[in-house]
């Protein structure tokens, strides 16, 4: 599976914050990111794609 490094930002009670998250497209990594946090991202950046 072509995985791919996604950088996600997110509005919170405190601020803006990110997270870097691992998946195979945009759309799956925007779920990852709200499954662990329980907030869905506003930006959502590809960082690299792994070999």
């Amino acid at each position: 599976m072509n995985t791919r490094l996604y950088h996600c930002l997110a509005n919170g009670i405190f601020g803006r914050f990110g997270d870097y998250i691992w998946a195979p497209t945009r759309a799956q990594a925007e779920v990852e990111f709200y499954r662990q946090h329980g907030s869905w991202p506003s930006q959502v950046s590809l960082v690299r794609r792994a070999a």
